[in-house]
């Protein structure tokens, strides 16, 4: 199981004294922690049977196209997970990206992450985008350390075009605490 569909199957919106806060279904507010906020990213850690996930999410700043369409809990996440012995998770899989358009995505379609210029495309299962190359996945998430803007764009399965626009102003800090956080 990736990680990204742990925390998209178990995503629920708090908000906690204005923070932005992401807590599995199921889950008491409490056994989600939230870390730290680091421009418009914060850092969460969840703890469960032994293992660790650890994540940074961060919500769209404006939603430039979907407007009218129902959506909940739209996230862009960076997740990275530890083995019961407190190991991070190994080689390229240790952080993934994903992001959750709040919608049930048309089948087969791909979803379009743009950062600063620089194209990946996802592949979507349900709500969800997944980046299906580590190489790619690599770049990503080093266009997404460095990165101003992030602009993700989906088809749903409802035939509407979403285009939802992120900041990336903290993303490099909270993705360099991150791995701190993990084996901690």
């Amino acid at each position: 199981m990736r990680v990204g569909d742990f925390i998209a199957g178990a995503v629920a919106l708090a908000v906690l004294a204005g923070a932005l806060a992401i807590q599995p279904v199921g889950v008491q507010a409490e056994q989600v922690k939230i870390l730290k906020r680091s421009g418009s990213w914060v850092t969460h850690l969840y703890e469960f049977g032994g293992k660790r996930v650890c994540f940074i999410a961060s919500r769209p700043r404006k939603i430039l196209q979907g407007k009218d369409l129902k959506r909940s809990f739209v996230r862009a996440y960076v997740a990275q997970w530890t083995t019961p012995s407190g190991a991070a998770a190994t080689a390229e899989k240790a952080l993934e990206f994903s992001v959750r358009i709040g919608h049930k995505l048309k089948p087969g379609n791909s979803v379009s992450v743009a950062i600063d210029g620089q194209r990946f495309a996802l592949f979507a299962n349900g709500e969800t985008a997944f980046v299906a190359d580590p190489a790619r996945e690599k770049r990503l998430l080093k266009a997404l350390r460095k990165g101003r803007r992030m602009i993700i764009e989906a088809l749903t399965s409802a035939g509407v075009n979403t285009r939802d626009l992120y900041s990336l102003k903290g993303s490099g800090a909270a993705l360099k605490g991150l791995a701190n956080v993990c084996k901690n």
